[in-house]
């Protein structure tokens, strides 16, 4: 999962039901991973239903954060022109605009910069977490198939 920052970021902003979604995820994908749970069919077919539910949750938090980013952007450049055009209006010039606008907006910045990268975080999270759920079908059919032909 994400550093602990992150982690509190996340929670403060979307809740914690967020975080606790990306740990159940975690949890379930150490299982497979460490291979305890990778022979169980029953307990790969309910693994796969919960993956489907936590990754629904998921989806809707993505879009916030996405939302979120655009907004975020959308602020940033705002600011930045506003700020370049005050200065400009106190009679410097374009060139020291330029740079104190960049000074003066890195708090804007640095909300832009954070917020695309929880989006990522989540889409990247999102993905992987649909392809674990694909990889269970895959096993689960793999698995029917060496039952019917050894039962044959």
């Amino acid at each position: 999962m994400a550093s602990k920052e992150t982690k509190l970021f996340l929670a403060e902003k979307y809740g914690d039901g967020l975080v606790d979604v990306l740990t159940k995820i975690d949890q379930i994908r150490d299982l497979i991973l460490s291979n305890k749970k990778w022979i169980d069919p029953d307990w790969l077919s309910q693994a796969a239903v919960k993956l489907a539910t936590l990754n629904s949750f998921l989806g809707e938090h993505v879009a916030q954060a996405f939302y979120d980013a655009a907004t975020y952007e959308a602020g940033y450049k705002t600011m930045r022109e506003k700020k370049k055009l005050e200065y400009l209006d106190k009679g410097t010039t374009a060139s020291e605009a330029e740079s104190r606008k960049i000074d003066d907006t890195e708090e804007e910045l640095e909300r832009w910069n954070h917020s695309t990268y929880m989006h990522k975080l989540l889409q990247i999270k999102r993905a992987d977490t649909s392809e674990l759920i694909d990889t269970i079908r895959s096993r689960l059919s793999y698995m029917r198939v060496e039952r019917e032909h050894t039962s044959s």
